[in-house]
């Protein structure tokens, strides 16, 4: 066995949470289960609850595996790359692929472990009917190869990026591209009469073909898919293995072009800004990102105002227009947790945070100042969003209502809904600014301060909107008051104690050497020794 590999499973094995992620994951997996089955026996018999148990439980799972490759790979030899320890891995006999494995199957064995926790609560709709056994095991091939993937996506990202927040947005970009969007342009391609069948060329292949009616006409979908999704994934990790020996080390590169022309422009106004609101700028001062991110929005707002102007008015576009616009929205508040966390864990490990009691501001101009620029990050975007939703949902309602020469009534109340839907994720935003940056302060690990903030931005409001899903906006909104006032409160009334709290170990480290000396016994005297005679 590889050193590294065998050095990575011992720790493992000595970490308690490997055990226990693996009996609370089994836990959650059961009660979901006896929940949605309870939810679904009420409106069918029992081979229909049994199948509609089958298909939530698989796509929630799947969706989770792939969450979860990203989540534990994305920053494993990033993080190594800023410590400066990678290097010192190349000193010894040591290859790329040894070093690339190794990390892989470190972190992603709680995720092995916690994903074979699932599969008995996906073998309960068995017992039901209406579920076949081939159905049950290509699902769980699924979910294997899946996990794979999204493993082999963020060790090989990890190995090209140098920040947390880079790591993990490229990788979430790759796979919501390879997922969702690409599968969602192909159906649409396919409705108008082109089907290119890109949709069986990736993970989501795997799960359109998994039913036993699509499966008993077309086998071979299914399997190409799991050929082809296992293939890339071994792929990316033989470029990983390729690429690590060129990206180890990265801090002697200059500042790409964008970011030095975008630097460049911004010191014009930036001695303004400074003296308006420093502690807003202190939290945008390295993000040259403000001028990027609403360029990249005004391009995505034109696809959805030319789709809403040409594409056929009816029910079935506005849904595809809502739903593409949830999952922009959602990656917006995953980005905006992210930028936040990174905002406060830099001035956590930097030491600043301790200058900002000495500074000639309150605690309350303080904490204010941050948290305005960290919402800062994606307001511009967020507005062109905004602007570009009402606009395309309107033009879409007019074509709509000139389409259907009677009753109108459907078509207004579907884009009044769809409207506050989509306006109230927007709120959201200033909810996953304050808890990313508190969590960013308080946390000591960014991991730990990222997947909190991601299960308080994006995993409650989608449970929320599955959940209740007519009054999903509704919660979606409260909770994001909830969280936004809870975090901005927690920061103005205990900002003071956690600085005090960052010094905490160290202190008490003094304090207990310098007891220990108060403590010591006293050295014998020695007495002096008398001459002779």
């Amino acid at each position: 066995m590889q050193p590294i590999i065998q050095r990575e499973l011992r720790v493992r094995a000595r970490q308690s949470r490997t055990y226990v992620s693996r009996f609370i994951v089994a836990a959650v997996s059961a009660v979901a289960a006896i929940f949605c089955l309870i939810v679904a026996s009420w409106n069918s018999s029992p081979s229909g609850a049994g199948s509609d148990l089958f298909y939530i439980l698989g796509w929630t799972s799947f969706g989770l595996c792939l969450l979860e490759g990203i989540r534990v790979t994305s920053d494993s030899i990033s993080e190594e790359k800023r410590e400066g320890t990678l290097g010192l891995l190349f000193l010894t006999d040591l290859r790329s692929e040894e070093i690339v494995l190794g990390k892989q199957a470190g972190v992603s064995l709680n995720s092995l472990f916690s994903l074979m926790a699932v599969v008995p609560a996906l073998g309960v709709p068995l017992l039901l009917g209406g579920v076949t056994a081939g159905e049950f095991w290509r699902l769980v091939i699924a979910l294997f190869v899946g996990l794979f993937f999204s493993l082999a996506i963020g060790t090989a990202i990890s190995v090209v990026s140098e920040t947390m927040i880079v790591a993990y947005a490229r990788s979430t970009g790759i796979l919501l591209l390879s997922t969702v969007l690409l599968p969602l342009m192909d159906l649409g391609l396919a409705a108008s009469g082109t089907d290119l069948g890109l949709r069986w060329f990736g993970p989501t292949g795997m799960l359109l073909g998994l039913n036993a009616d699509v499966y008993d006409a077309t086998p071979a979908f299914y399997w190409r898919a799991v050929a082809v999704s296992f293939l890339i994934g071994i792929g990316l990790l033989a470029i990983a293995c390729r690429a690590l020996p060129r990206f180890w080390d990265r801090s002697g590169e200059r500042a790409p072009e964008l970011q030095r022309t975008i630097a460049r422009r911004a010191s014009r106004w930036l001695p303004e800004q400074v003296e308006a609101d420093p502690m807003g700028w202190l939290a945008t001062s390295q993000s040259w990102r403000l001028r990027l991110f609403p360029r990249v929005a005004c391009g995505i707002a034109a696809i959805w105002l030319l789709t809403a102007c040409l594409a056929p008015a009816d029910s079935t576009v506005l849904v595809a227009l809502c739903v593409t616009a949830l999952i922009t929205h959602s990656m917006i508040n995953l980005w905006q947790g992210l930028n936040a966390v990174s905002v406060g864990a830099t001035l956590r490990s930097t030491g600043f945070i301790e200058l900002l009691l000495i500074a000639p501001m309150s605690m309350h101009e303080v904490v204010l100042g941050m948290g305005r620029g960290t919402a800062r990050y994606c307001a511009a975007t967020a507005a062109v969003f905004a602007v570009a939703e009402f606009l395309a949902v309107g033009v879409f309602a007019f074509r709509w209502v000139l389409a259907i020469p009677g009753d109108a009534s459907e078509a207004v109340f579907i884009s009044c809904v769809a409207l506050f839907v989509l306006y109230g994720l927007h709120i959201d935003l200033w909810g996953a600014s304050w808890m990313g940056l508190y969590q960013g302060l308080v946390q000591r690990k960014r991991a730990t301060a990222t997947m909190l903030t991601v299960v308080w931005v994006q995993l409650l409001p989608l449970a929320l909107y599955g959940l209740c899903f007519y009054l999903g906006p509704v919660f979606v909104i409260i909770k994001s008051v909830v969280v936004m006032l809870w975090a901005r409160d927690r920061l103005l009334f205990e900002f003071p104690r956690l600085v005090r709290a960052h010094h905490l170990p160290e202190e008490k480290a003094q304090r207990k050497v310098f007891t220990g000396l108060m403590e010591a016994p006293p050295l014998p005297r020695v007495q002096p020794r008398s001459g002779p005679g």
